[in-house]
């Protein structure tokens, strides 16, 4: 396996970079049927078609053949079954023993044939196979009409299993071909509602045959030859209706295109007919698949001995042979149920194994009950023979648990055989533990009903845990270093071992924070909800926390603002009683308006108690708290998948399943822009750039690459400069805006690392990454104003990483924190909004008021920013006027009396720096052993222990950057006399020519008084140090003569 993943993960970049030697190295009998589609005919736009209404049409063509199908199998091999109760036995003159290997000749060839159905699937188109073998096995059940003994019999018996062998692995592959991951197990539970239907069918045909009375041709008879018929018509139905593949269906080409590309996220591509010999041998050498046979074998014996023995076992209890048939529909109806709450729960919660486990359980007490009750107790016995029904549709669960984990159409086939191959062979052993001398209570039997089911129980737990395994070391490798995404992958026709990035995404856990506490949706029993941790306690969580419920189902997202959900004062998780004294925390209000889920919930930056929600209706609703209903509702149309507010609280931005992104004039309930967005088949996120009229985005491209994005509120119709690729990880990337920095953060969900872009010029410039191997699954940002000043932190993010551990990352400058950092630290958003709820319905808007952020620093209390004061809005660069004509000098004027007038610090823009050149500006100079680091930030490693935040830094050495204009604390720091590197500007960040000229002016006239004086200085000290010079030669000189004289009085 390593090998397939290094081929996958760590591809050869020319497969990436470029598409033409792909396409000319990749035969197209070794990819899927889809890829060969897309790169030949797919030239079609679809993003103007509606996925929901395809996915209807799909429906309607493709379920009612599959379902029909299933219903016509399942009657025609139970027919057996009513036949038995008919007078089969004793008009064919046959013993017990020669009906149960009536019963188990079936399933003989049913399961020797599936590797040949596999391999002829592969070699024919699948729909035209599949009908061919209705057609056959119509013909061979109404020939069961013409036999009169038990050879015959057997004949027909033999060959109605080799036929209709074909029709589970068919449906199955054909599911997969027209259904994502999650839709299939709804479909395949709607066709395989075939098993109740066709059980409710056959029983009312047997009761209402019954009443046909002739010595001639019986009433058994009548009814082989009528279903043989009826089956017969369909499979030519089937033939003239049901396409092979969404290629060749009758759909538009721009359907056809869509029908494939929305399968990408599956993995598992939709066909190819090459059969390819090492998918084979990896199917039957998989461990897994081993598991999956043993969970088939031991959950199906008694699905096959109460199959063909129901109506037996209810005549046993001392109940007529008309009455047997009629009590047989409710078992049909159980058994539907049990299908529909199967599917929906696996959908719901996207977890098979605990599914069909929970179908497992039921048939152990019914087991138990024909086992141990007494004859005399009829409807108990009854009972237990109705729940023995709802463990049967754990075969529907294990078809969709195998389509969902296995990739590789070779290897699809196999497993769909197998797993067939291996339903045969329950069905085998099932009848053969009623015995002849264990009639007519069959204790033996229902005893191994009981010991089968809870083997496939603890089988199945076993694989359900391996998978949840599987994905998280999936998780890790997606994470390292040098991981490389590989386009089209998904119609490579690669195993779920060759490919890397088949695994369940992870579990999404949501956290928002404030300065004081951090919310994420919790993993309880009892219904929804979600848990408060306060920021300042770390550590290990107790066993038991307070959580806030409220919710009847997960929590999807959480907001902090104003509260509907209110914090205790003073809470804490370390509470000082038992675990189960606990109290939960109920909500103070109840919004009620959405039919569907709700998934994404946010306040209104600057009016107080406006809520905007997304659900699953497709609507984003702005909701008045403080009177609790709904005002505004904006029809959306699609999955919603991010919303985000303007900063002042009018427009709001929107990114959907139709990859379109839409600006919404909220309160006119319209967008002002629909367009576009990004292409690619998964998620995008927008977020608002604060008080800038731009909005960032991150999406895919139609490659699958992660993709960054800038746009212009006033003209959104494609991005500005394009879309920038940032890499090919499959995760969705979250983009975080800082506007005290004005830095982009992106963080991707799966990954473990943290980008950071600073944007200057409408553009977004990479600074650095912040790196960890621990993969994400969600990322939050506090507000501005709950960073440690004194420590010059300006962001920290709280990132979850799974369910036991959360950690905390800071973002810090590497200056002397003994002064506030002024340039860094401007006026940020306070805790006032800018206006009421019915002031802004009423169409008022403003940005809220900002507070010092000094204030905080000095800890004198939190200070509101006049108007005057406050660092003015960045707006988008646009061009500098021309400068106005020099008027005539007027006549002199008395001097007016000096007054002072209080300016805004100067922006970053204004000083002609950086967020890089702020960072150099205050740095501090004391001798280092490292050498420069060319990035703007550094990496610091987590500690071992991860209790404290991890801080990357932003780099105290860099190159060329700009002479600070506050001269004099530079120089208080520095000892040596060098001077500052002179910032060198590109043509791109030339301002214009005449503020250029002005500037220099100004700098000059305000510099050359302090050159002056260090002029004289040097010029003094070089005299000094030549005078010193002179000196110090006369006194060599002298010492030199005394030496000599010293040395000639020794001498003599």
């Amino acid at each position: 396996m390593a090998t397939d993943v290094e081929k996958i993960g760590r591809a050869n970049p020319t497969v990436i970079d470029d598409p033409v030697v792909t396409k000319e190295k990749l035969a197209l009998d070794q990819v899927d049927g889809a890829l060969a589609f897309l790169r030949n005919e797919a030239d079609a736009s679809i993003a103007e078609l509606d996925e929901k209404k395809l996915l209807r049409r799909i429906d309607r063509l493709i379920m009612p053949m599959l379902f029909g199908v299933y219903v016509l199998q399942y009657i025609d091999k139970s027919l057996i079954n009513y036949a038995n109760v008919m007078g089969l036995s004793k008009d064919t003159h046959m013993s017990p023993a020669d009906f149960s290997y009536l019963a188990t000749f079936f399933y003989v060839t049913f399961a020797v044939f599936q590797p040949v159905h596999a391999y002829l699937m592969q070699k024919f188109p699948t729909a035209k196979y599949l009908a061919v073998n209705v057609v056959l096995w119509g013909v061979t059940l109404a020939v069961h009409s013409a036999c009169h003994n038990f050879g015959g019999l057997i004949v027909v018996r033999l060959l109605l299993g080799v036929f209709e062998a074909s029709s589970a692995p068919c449906l199955i592959l054909i599911t997969g071909m027209w259904y994502k991951r999650a839709e299939q197990p709804l479909r395949v539970a709607i066709w395989y509602l075939g098993v109740g239907g066709g059980t409710i069918v056959g029983a009312l045909a047997s009761f209402g045959f019954q009443f046909y009375h002739a010595d001639t041709f019986k009433s058994w008879q009548i009814m082989f030859l009528v279903f043989g018929i009826i089956t017969v018509a369909w499979g030519i139905v089937v033939f003239l209706v049901l396409p092979d593949s969404p290629m060749a269906s009758h759909f538009t080409h721009e359907e056809k295109v869509l029908a494939i590309e929305r399968l990408r996220e599956n993995m598992t591509g939709i066909e190819n007919k090459t059969f390819k010999k090492p998918q084979f041998i990896e199917t039957v050498m998989d461990p897994r698949t081993l598991l999956i046979a043993v969970i088939i074998i031991a959950g199906n014996v008694p699905t096959g001995a109460c199959g063909t023995y129901s109506s037996t076992l209810i005549k046993g209890f001392g109940y007529t042979s008309k009455e047997s048939a009629l009590l047989n529909i409710p078992s049909g109806a159980i058994s539907m149920i049990a299908v529909l709450s199967a599917s929906w729960y696996a959908g719901r919660f996207n977890n098979r194994g605990y599914g069909i486990v929970a179908l497992l359980l039921p048939g152990v007490l019914g087991g138990g009950l024909m086992a141990f009750l007494p004859k005399s107790d009829k409807a108990g016995k009854l009972a237990g023979i109705y729940l023995t029904q709802i463990f049967g549709p754990n075969l529907s669960m294990m078809y969709s648990w195998a389509a969902a984990n296995y990739a590789g159409h070779t290897k699809k086939i196999t497993i769909n055989a197998i797993i067939l191959f291996a339903y045969g062979a329950s069905n085998i052993i099932g009848p053969l533990t009623f015995t002849g001398y264990t009639a007519p209570e069959y204790i033996p039997a229902k005893v191994a009903i009981m010991a089968c089911l809870s083997l496939a129980i603890v089988t199945a737990l076993i694989l359900r845990f391996w998978y949840a395994w599987e994905n998280k070391r999936r998780d890790r490798l997606a994470a390292a270093e040098g991981y490389v995404h590989v386009p089209d992958t998904e119609f490579m026709d690669l195993t779920d071992r060759q490919n890397l990035e088949f695994r369940r995404p992870p579990k999404l856990t949501i956290p928002k924070a404030n300065p004081e506490y951090l919310a994420l949706n919790w993993d309880s029993s009892g219904g929804g909800a979600f848990a408060v941790i306060p920021t300042n306690e770390k550590g290990r969580l107790p066993e038991r926390i307070p959580l806030f419920r409220g919710h009847t189902a997960v929590v999807l997202d959480t907001d902090w603002w104003v509260f509907l959900w209110r914090v205790p004062d003073d809470f804490t998780l370390h509470l000082d009683i038992p675990a189960d004294e606990v109290q939960d925390i109920a909500p103070v209000g109840k919004l009620s308006g959405h039919p569907k889920k709700v998934g994404h919930v946010l306040f209104n930056p600057a009016a107080e108690n406006v809520l905007a929600s997304a659900a699953g209706d497709f609507t984003v609703k702005i909701w008045d708290i403080e009177s609790g209903s709904s005002k505004l509702s904006l029809k959306v149309g699609e999955v919603i998948q991010s919303l985000s507010w303007s900063a002042n609280g009018s427009l709001l931005v929107t990114t959907s399943r139709d990859k379109k992104l839409r600006i919404w004039d909220t309160r006119q309930e319209k967008p002002v822009h629909e367009g576009p967005g990004h292409a690619g088949a998964k998620n995008s996120r927008a977020v608002w750039m604060g008080e800038h009229d731009r909005i960032a985005t991150t999406g895919f491209s139609r490659m699958s690459d992660r993709q960054l994005a800038l746009w212009d509120v006033r003209n959104a119709q494609e991005p500005i400069d394009g879309f920038q690729m940032l890499d090919s990880i499959s995760g969705v990337c979250m983009p975080f805006w800082d506007e005290g920095t004005q830095c982009l953060f992106l963080a991707g969900r799966g990954d473990g690392n943290i980008r950071y872009y600073e944007y200057e010029h409408d553009k977004f410039e990479y600074l650095s990454e912040y790196k960890s191997s621990d993969p994400q699954r969600g990322v939050a940002f506090i507000p501005k104003r709950g960073v440690n000043l004194h420590e010059n932190e300006v962001a920290r993010a709280y990132k979850t990483v799974n369910d036991n551990y959360i950690e905390p990352i800071s973002f810090i400058v590497p200056r002397r924190a003994e002064t506030f950092q002024e340039d860094i630290y401007p006026p940020t958003v306070g805790l006032k909004p800018a206006m009421s709820s019915k002031e802004w319905l009423d169409g008022a808007e403003g940005l809220p008021p900002k507070i010092s952020m000094e204030s905080l620093y000095e800890g004198t209390g939190i200070k509101e920013v006049a108007s005057d004061e406050a660092k003015p809005a960045k707006k988008a660069p646009e061009p500098v006027k021309a400068a106005e004509p020099k008027k005539a000098a007027p006549e002199p004027t008395p001097e007016p009396v000096p007054t002072t007038i209080r300016s805004p610090p100067p922006s970053m823009k204004e000083q002609g720096a950086t967020m890089m050149g702020a960072a150099d500006k205050f740095k501090d100079t004391e001798p280092t052993e490292g050498g420069d680091d060319e990035s703007d930030f550094e990496e610091v490693q987590k500690p071992v222990e991860r209790t404290t935040a991890t801080k990357p830094v932003i780099s105290e050495e860099k190159k060329a950057q700009s002479p600070t204009p506050a001269a004099s604390k530079v120089w208080e720091d520095v000892e040596d006399l060098e001077p500052a590197p002179k910032h060198k500007m590109t043509e791109t960040e030339m301002p214009d020519e005449q503020t250029v000229e002005a500037g220099e002016a100004s700098n000059v006239a305000e510099a050359s008084p302090a050159s002056d004086s260090i002029e004289r200085e040097i010029k003094n000290m070089k005299a000094l140090i030549a005078q010193q010079s002179r000196q110090l030669s006369s006194l060599t000189k002298t010492v030199t003569e005394l030496v000599a004289e010293v040395k000639a009085l020794k001498g003599s």
